[in-house]
């Protein structure tokens, strides 16, 4: 019976270890669809000239949850009357927080960008949606790091943890 609980244990700690280094690589997979995301409604507000809701609805198709979620949410706000687009955009935005494994770093530069979507000429909403896109690379680039640092380093821990844990009661 010893040896059952202190499996159940090691086991326990191990899927905590892991499930957290995994909020890492959740937040890696979906930096890299908010630039793509950014990539296409830079193509369809710039290039093609679509009005935003329609281009909130064709990424809303591209991209997988929680972007698709708030991209149609977005689309769903919008066919309400539009007060203030920056409203919209911020209230969606704070909701995208707490359903994505995404941080207050991207969330602050989405903020900033839908202050400024479509009060601009085409030309300056395109080096925005550039300028945008810049930020989250390099938001990406710091989002890899620390994956490879502390990804191994949760799994590694809820192992150990376990094992300290079942010598301890043993």
């Amino acid at each position: 019976m010893k040896w059952f609980g202190a499996c159940m244990i090691l086991l326990c700690t191990s899927w905590f270890g892991h499930r957290y280094s995994m909020l890492y690589t959740k937040r890696e997979r979906q930096l890299k669809q908010l630039i793509f995301s950014f990539h296409i409604m830079d193509a369809e507000i710039v290039h093609n000239q679509r009005p935003l809701q329609e281009t909130f609805s064709i990424i809303s198709e591209k991209v997988a949850d929680p972007l698709k979620q708030y991209y149609q949410s977005l689309v769903n706000e919008m066919e309400t009357i539009i007060t203030n687009l920056s409203v919209i955009w911020e209230k969606e935005t704070d909701h995208l927080l707490q359903i994505s494994a995404l941080q207050k770093d991207e969330i602050i530069v989405l903020k900033q960008f839908g202050h400024t979507l479509g009060d601009y000429t085409l030309m300056k909403q395109h080096e925005q949606i550039t300028l945008t896109i810049t930020y989250l690379e390099q938001i990406l680039e710091q989002a890899m790091e620390e994956r490879k640092k502390y990804s191994k380093l949760y799994t590694k821990l809820g192992i150990f943890l376990g094992i300290f844990l079942v010598i301890l009661l043993m």
